[in-house]
């Protein structure tokens, strides 16, 4: 991400700028006249305001959007930094630290929500428990000896072998179909669907500051805080926390995405645009977390990847997932489709080309299912007709990969002594993890 994170930060400074500097920006006569309060750049630390985040739902915020910008006009150097100078990031991460204690006193702010982490160690023997009964369930068809079976299903629970489906686990139809029923069931229920109100860069920043912070200043405020994953910082809606207590109170790998979908809707009355960025903002908050498997909220998600092992990462999947989803309803399929495309491209790269088809999926079916939400909103599709199976997830959720050629194929590798790399095994992957 993550998220819509490090890699998707590219989208910055590339493609993307065509795309949005199609829209024009207000001229001078359309804007409110200005306002006493002002920004300066030299007035305040940049690492102290760069520490600025929203502690309540605000949708003009003139002092946020400064903070996002200069973090943004940074993001260049720090993808520079993560791939040549670890020690200047991580300079530069100590300074950020060090400035957040004045940024809260500075600007009153509220102390954000601590993480809570699983026990490890009972979350470990959970996931080992899980691994084995889809190993298991996989391997049914494949003929291994007992020998060949524990020995790979052993390597599986110490992490150093994977399987990774190339099966799309997310069709778009289904899955906006599981959406619109939502919306429609809710809206029986007394709450109907409003299509919200987009966040924006406010005006008097654009007039004082638009120019200075050019190209970043022309893309969507949106696409900026995803792409540096700072929704939770800037785009606060003042719900996270009632989803999270929620999320809190459900069993472990219990929650369906209908059912966080649903819970962020009654939270957010209705508002899809609220709906959809607060289910981000619970991800996006800690998408940096060391560990961040074993965190609390984590751990409740259910796995919604075609992928076997103990590197599978879960938290990634629902939060590129709703991170791309997000900005397919609000900014359309065409522009979701290119964020998505650069996230992938810079997930090659930052990865030395690791292809993750899984990966892939959520970036490329998240954008599509999230326009053609929209669409099927602005068509009032949730007024007409009524299908309560399509909140099964066994109808918007393929995860029927089959593992059978994969499982033999590592079988035959580990004879040979050559489990070495990952290699392509026609319909999904295996790799060996080095130590």
């Amino acid at each position: 991400m993550v998220v819509i994170q490090i890699s998707l930060r590219l989208g910055l400074g590339l493609g993307l700028l065509a795309t949005t500097l199609a829209t024009a920006r207000p001229s001078e006569a359309d804007l409110p006249p200005r306002p006493s309060y002002s920004l300066s750049l030299h007035e305040i630390d940049p690492f102290v305001l760069s520490s600025y985040c929203q502690d309540r739902y605000q949708r003009v915020d003139a002092r946020g959007d400064y903070s996002l910008a200069l973090k943004a006009r940074l993001t260049p150097m720090q993808i520079l930094w993560q791939v040549h100078k670890p020690e200047a990031l991580a300079k530069y991460r100590a300074q950020m630290a060090a400035a957040l204690p004045i940024a809260q006193a500075q600007f009153d702010l509220k102390p954000r929500r601590a993480i809570e982490y699983a026990d490890k160690t009972r979350a470990v023997r959970e996931i080992q428990r899980r691994v084995s009964r889809e190993f298991r369930t996989a391997a049914q068809k494949t003929g291994l000896a007992q020998q060949e079976h524990a020995a790979l299903e052993d390597l599986l629970l110490r992490g150093r072998l994977d399987f990774k489906g190339r099966t799309n686990p997310f069709p778009m139809a289904s899955f906006t179909a599981m959406l619109v029923q939502v919306i429609r069931e809710e809206s029986a229920r007394g709450l109907p669907p409003t299509r919200g109100e987009f966040h924006a860069w406010s005006p008097e920043f654009q007039r004082n500051y638009g120019a200075e912070f050019l190209p970043y200043s022309a893309l969507s405020k949106l696409v900026v805080a995803l792409a540096r994953g700072e929704t939770a910082n800037y785009l606060v809606t003042g719900s996270e926390n009632e989803l999270l207590d929620w999320i809190h109170q459900q069993p472990t790998e219990s929650i369906w995405p209908h059912a966080l979908f649903r819970q962020s809707y009654r939270i957010n009355r209705g508002d899809l645009y609220l709906t959809l960025l607060t289910i981000e903002n619970v991800l996006a908050r800690w998408w940096m977390s060391p560990d961040r498997q074993y965190i609390v909220a984590t751990r409740r998600l259910k796995p919604i990847l075609n992928q076997i092992g103990m590197n599978t990462d879960n938290f990634g999947a629902w939060y590129h997932l709703y991170g791309i989803l997000l900005y397919g309803y609000c900014r359309g399929a065409f522009d979701a489709h290119l964020v998505g495309t650069l996230e992938t491209l810079g997930s090659l790269a930052l990865s030395r080309f690791d292809y993750d088809p899984q990966e892939d999926a959520a970036n490329f079916e998240g954008g599509r299912i999230g326009s053609m939400l929209s669409r099927m909103i602005r068509e009032a599709d949730h007024r007409v007709g009524n299908d309560p199976g399509a909140t099964d997830p066994a109808r918007y959720l393929n995860l029927r990969e089959d593992y059978t050629k994969a499982i033999q194929d590592a079988a035959q590798r580990l004879r040979n002594g050559k489990l070495k790399e990952s290699i392509g095994t026609g319909d999904s992957e295996v790799g060996e993890k080095n130590e």
